[in-house]
Order: structure tokens, then C-alpha cells, then sequence
């Protein structure tokens, strides 16, 4: 992280007592400021002295201390190249020196110098002293601080130590101290580290890596700072008095980007307030710029922004508070915040745009960069950000840079702000929920192909892309074959009618895949009415005869029964031995004869 371009160092009466007792110190016995901190005999030292005033100035010293018995050395340490700097030899003498670009891949470090120098001992120590002086470099809005300090690197054969002075009546626990050791990407609890008082001043002392810096995140209890509320037209930013020209800043910078966003959204905003906070370690770590709570009935709230940043590149912070002023517009237009790569894809593409329109070539840039980085990882792979949550916090990097690339890809392709504006006056014909159909179909308007749109987004895997100008016409289409359809086609002309009903609702709802299979199972029953009429026809009468012919076979089939003999009504005889039979009686009661 790094401090502002514009920094200048001050007269010398703006330095601390501290200091000023500290170079005596020097002077009278180097060695004996350094920490506990177990070293070799012989082994060179760098202890960085930092001094926060309660404006969170700092006044910094790199104290460089060498034993040795050879007649020449030599090393290295990182020297600021935004603010002056002065060293000064206290035993020994310099030979030579070289101030070197430090580069970052192919580009040069904006912030940071190599000092790369060669020294003789004189009584066998070389000591030499290198002061600096950065303004407000910690960001203190009470009851809360933090700082982070200037990047701290020398040449690895050295052991390094830090002391470190925090303002008066603030307090610290070890937990709000970090060191960041850029040579193993680690963040951790930094070595020998020992807090303690020196009257209201809080001293921390701790061990250093070749390539780091520390964090710190403190309090000042019982303090509250003198917040101010400055406004410009429809924005207002709110912060502590010792940020007016922070705050100055920011207002302009929303007044000068207003017109364009609004001529490109089409929508007013009635006011937008903006807020600075102080990051806690969590915050900070997690690399946090800005944010806009958002509400599902209410809409975004106070723009939160991250005050660190003011130590990036210049436009950096700029580029964090237009994008979190584009969720105020992307809002307006009518797009939920459960649509998460429109905002945030959006919020990406025109902070960018706006701020290159706005002079912020150089943080405009970095942050293109970061994000074109990331993206080339994704290839066309981009439709996983459909289902981006409001509450998903893993893999949000990939998701940020893949919802740009989208908006970034259809903008240098169809015209770039332009294009946009055109999308968004499409977007007003729909009146209705605002979901991917639509938007891709708006989209496609814009770009005056909308076939093409649709088959790009199927092509980065977005899922369910419908073009609704297209399934409103089909639809709309359909209707008319229905509607002309004889009624003696049936059932193909009812059922047909029934599934474009149900078209239309889908349709309405936003459900536009279930909609436009609706109509296509329509279609079918209008292209193929005769066939299906005759078809069911020819089944109704298959049936009745079928059932027909059922009931005749039914009723000639004779059923098995028990033989029946009927009983005449008048005396009977048996024919054998002449005995009457008896009522009912089928046999002779005397000979057995079976009765005719």
C-alpha cells in the first residue's frame, strides 16, 4: 500500500520533541536504541523510528548501525521517493551511493527508491541516519486509528527492528498489530513485540522482515471526533474537520461525474451522502475500500469509503467512491440488489470509464489492470455470476472481475457510454421485473442485433436466456393462428388457446423459458389442427364401436347355472309303482324314480 503523490515535508518546527531528544540520542549513543532484540555481534542493523502526532502526521527515522572490522561495506535500503528525505552520517563515512528504480513486474515503483550505498567504519562502527516526514499518514477519526507504515526494506544480510510511537491517549492491545512480510506473502504477530507506556504515549516495539510493513489498529477512548457535514449540490460527506479537503475533494468529484452518469442511466439521484471510516485490522486485511448497505424497499444508503486508500496511486479512492455512486444509479434504474453482476459488473465497467473521463488516467489503469488480470484466468467461462448471492462472501474476486469483462466486452464492442445509454431507454419499453432475459434482449436492442446478444451470453454459459422482444412477437403471432382456426378443430383449437393463456401469465411473472416452451407446444396443436382433429375423431369412433361391439359379445356370452327343474302345479304320479308324488319332490319316495 502507499502514501499520496502530493505530500510535501514541512518546516522543521512541525517535528516532534521526541524526535528531536531521539537525534541527540544518536548522536550521544546509537547503539542503545535498539529493542531486545537478539542480533549477532557484527551483523548490520536498521531500526525504523515512527512518531504519530494526534493529526496522525508522522516523523520517521532509519537508524543504520554496523560493527565491523573491514576497512569497506556495503548495502541497501528503501528510500521514499514522494516526499524529501535527508540522511545523515553520525560515525563512519559514505563512499558511494546509487538511487535506483524499484520495479513492480514491468513498471516502475511510483512511491519507493533503492539507496544502494558503500561505507568505511571509524573506530570499527558506521552509523547513518536517514529522517522523513509524511503528513497525516495515520488516519485518525476518534475514538478510532490506524496506521500502516512506510515500506520497510533493506538488504536481507541485516536484522531490522521497529519502534513505534502512537499518538497521546491512545491504546493498543496485540491484536491490532501486524506485520506484513511481502517476502513470504505471511501476515503475522510480529516478533519481540512489547507494549508499553512512556507517561500518555503508548510505545510499541517489535522485529522486522527485510521486505514489510507494519499495521497497527488503535483507540483513543474517551474521544470523539469533531465531525463536520460538507455538501455541494445533491451530495454531502460527513467526516472529522481535520479531512475538509478530503471531503472537498470528494464532492467535486461526484458534482463533475454526476452529468455524465445521469445522461448515461437516464435518472436523477434526489441525494447521496458519503461517509469516511477508519478500517479495523479485519477490514484492512481483507482489502475493503468502500461499500453501500443496501435495502430491498429503501434502496442504498450512506457510501462508505475506506480512508486508507488515500495512500494508493493517485485516483485510486476515486475510482472506490464512483463505483459505490454507480450503485446509487444502477438502484434508480430498478435494478435489485439480488442482482449482483448487474450492480456490481456495472459499478466496476462505468467507475472505470468515468474516471478516464475525468483526468484519473493512472488509477483508472491499476484498476483495469487488477481486474483484466483476474478475468484472463475466466476465459469465456462467465455465467457462473448468475448466481451470484447478496450474502455470498467467497470467491468474490473472480466474481467482480468476470461481471466487468461482460460489460466491459459489449462496450468496447457497440460503442461504450453510448451504447449504454441506448440500453437503458430500451430497458423503460419492458415495465417489468428486470431479469436476465430482459436485460440480455435491452442488450441486444442497444447493439441492434439482438440474436447475437442472446447466442454471446449462451456462449459465456449464462442459463434461461430468452430474447422477449422475439417471444412477445411469437406469441403475439400465435394468437392470430389460434384465433383463425375453425372451430370445428378440436380439440386442437382449445387446447391450443389454453397453453397461450398460460404463455401470457408465464410471461408477465417473468418466467420466460416456461413461457415460450408454452408457445411452442401451441404452435404444434395449430400446424397439425386437422391431423389432430382427425386423429381424435377417428380414436372418439374407434372408441364408441369398440365399446359397442363390448356390450353385444358381453350379452351373447351364456353363463353357466344350476339346472332348473320347474314343479307342475297338479298332483303327480310316479310311472313305475304309481305313488303320488310328494310337493316339490323330484325323486319316488318309494322306488327312486326321478320324477319326468
Amino acid at each position: 500500500m502507499k502514501p499520496d503523490l502530493d505530500l510535501r515535508l514541512p518546516s522543521i518546527a512541525r517535528n516532534s520533541l521526541f524526535l528531536v531528544v531521539l537525534t541527540l540520542l544518536f548522536l550521544i549513543s546509537p547503539i542503545t536504541l535498539y529493542p531486545a532484540i537478539s542480533a549477532e555481534a557484527g551483523v548490520p542493523k536498521y531500526l525504523y523510528l515512527y512518531d504519530i502526532d494526534t493529526e496522525g502526521n508522522t516523523a520517521i527515522k532509519v537508524n543504520f548501525f554496523h560493527e565491523t572490522s573491514n576497512e569497506k561495506e556495503s548495502s541497501w535500503l528503501i528510500v521514499p521517493s514522494f516526499v524529501p528525505w535527508r540522511n545523515e552520517t553520525i560515525q563512519g563515512g559514505i563512499l558511494s551511493f546509487a538511487i535506483k528504480p524499484i520495479l513492480i513486474g514491468e513498471k516502475e515503483d511510483p512511491f519507493w527508491r533503492n539507496y544502494t550505498f558503500s561505507y568505511f567504519p571509524t573506530k570499527g562502527i558506521f552509523n547513518l541516519t536517514l529522517s522523513f516526514w509524511i503528513e497525516q499518514y495515520a488516519y485518525i477519526i476518534e475514538p478510532h486509528g490506524f496506521f500502516l507504515s512506510s515500506q520497510i526494506g533493506y538488504s536481507p544480510s541485516a536484522q531490522g527492528s521497529a519502534i513505534i510511537l502512537l499518538p497521546r491517549g491512545a491504546r493498543v492491545s496485540s491484536s491490532g498489530i501486524r506485520l506484513i512480510d511481502y517476502s513470504s506473502g505471511a501476515i503475522l504477530s510480529p516478533s519481540s513485540l512489547k507494549i508499553s507506556s512512556l507517561d500518555d504515549r503508548i510505545e510499541v516495539r517489535c522485529g522486522t522482515r527485510y521486505s514489510s510493513r507494519l499495521a497497527i489498529y488503535f483507540t483513543e477512548p474517551g474521544r470523539d471526533a469533531e465531525i463536520r457535514i460538507y455538501t455541494l449540490g445533491r451530495f454531502s460527506v460527513q467526516t472529522a474537520s481535520r479531512y475538509e479537503g478530503k471531503a472537498w475533494n470528494f464532492l467535486r468529484l461526484y458534482n463533475n461525474s454526476y452529468p455524465i452518469l445521469s445522461d448515461v442511466f437516464g435518472v436523477s439521484l434526489e441525494k447521496v451522502n458519503v461517509t469516511l471510516f477508519i478500517p479495523t485490522m479485519d477490514q484492512f486485511l481483507s482489502g475493503l475500500g468502500g461499500f453501500v448497505p443496501f435495502s430491498e424497499t429503501t434502496g442504498p444508503g450512506f457510501v462508505n469509503l475506506n480512508m486508507f486508500y488515500f495512500r494508493k496511486v493517485s485516483g485510486f479512492i476515486e475510482i472506490i467512491a464512483l463505483h459505490e455512486l454507480v450503485h446509487h444509479f444502477v438502484w434508480a434504474v430498478g435494478f435489485s440488489p439480488r442482482k449482483l453482476w448487474i450492480h456490481e459488473g456495472m459499478a466496476e465497467y462505468f467507475s472505470i470509464e468515468v474516471a478516464r473521463l475525468l483526468g484519473l488516467e493512472e488509477g483508472a489503469q491499476e484498476h483495469e489492470d487488477s481486474l483484466q488480470e483476474v478475468s484472463k484466468k475466466l476465459g469465456n467461462a462467465l455465467g457462473f455470476v448468475q448466481g451470484w448471492g447478496t450474502y455470498q462472501t467467497s470467491g468474490n474476486t473472480e466474481y467482480y472481475a468476470a461481471s466487468w469483462k461482460i460489460f466491459k466486452t459489449l462496450g468496447d464492442n457497440y460503442g461504450g457510454l453510448e451504447f449504454y445509454k441506448r440500453f437503458f431507454k430500451e430497458l423503460k419499453s419492458f415495465k417489468k421485473d428486470l431479469e436476465d432475459s430482459v436485460i440480455v434482449t435491452a442488450l441486444g436492442l442497444a447493439a441492434g442485433d439482438v440474436a447475437t446478444i442472446c447466442d454471446r451470453f449462451k456462449g459465456w454459459g449464462f442459463q434461461n436466456v430468452v430474447d422477449v422482444e422475439n417471444l412477445q412477437t411469437i406469441l403475439s403471432e400465435a394468437k392470430g393462428k389460434v384465433s383463425g382456426l375453425s372451430v370445428f378443430l378440436q380439440p386442437s383449437k382449445a387446447l391450443a388457446d389454453l397453453l397461450l393463456r398460460r404463455a401470457e401469465a408465464a410471461l408477465k411473472s417473468g418466467d420466460y423459458t416456461f413461457a415460450i416452451k408454452q408457445v411452442e407446444y401451441a404452435l404444434f396443436f395449430v400446424t397439425y389442427a386437422f391431423q389432430v382433429t382427425l386423429l381424435t375423431f377417428l380414436g372418439a369412433t374407434l372408441g364408441v364401436v369398440g365399446v359397442y361391439w363390448y356390450l353385444r359379445l358381453r350379452k351373447a356370452v351364456v353363463k353357466p347355472s344350476i339346472p332348473y327343474y320347474p314343479i307342475p302345479s297338479e298332483p303327480s304320479f310316479c310311472s313305475r309303482c304309481g305313488t303320488k308324488f310328494p310337493p316339490n319332490a323330484i325323486y319316488c319316495p318309494e322306488c327312486g324314480r326321478r320324477r319326468r
